[in-house]
C-alpha cells in the first residue's frame, strides 16, 4: 500500500514520542514500514547535505 507524503510525515513525526510498537497500533501500519520511511528521509537529507556542500565548494574563489 502506498501512503501519502503527508501521512508518512505524520507518523515519523510522533517517533519522538512514541515507540514503534505504538505507532503500529495508531496508524495500523508495520515497523518495517516506519523504518522505510525513516531510513530515505535520512538518505534524502544526506544527499541534500553532499549538493550543497558541493555547490559552496565550487562557489568559493581560489586565490
Amino acid at each position: 500500500m502506498t501512503y501519502s507524503k503527508d501521512f508518512r510525515q505524520l507518523a515519523l513525526s510522533k517517533l519522538e514520542f512514541k515507540s514503534y510498537r505504538e505507532l503500529e497500533r495508531e496508524f495500523s501500519i508495520s515497523k518495517s514500514s516506519i523504518l522505510n520511511w525513516k531510513r530515505e528521509i535520512e538518505t534524502q537529507e544526506d544527499v541534500n547535505g553532499i549538493i550543497r556542500n558541493h555547490k559552496h565548494k565550487r562557489g568559493r574563489k581560489k586565490h
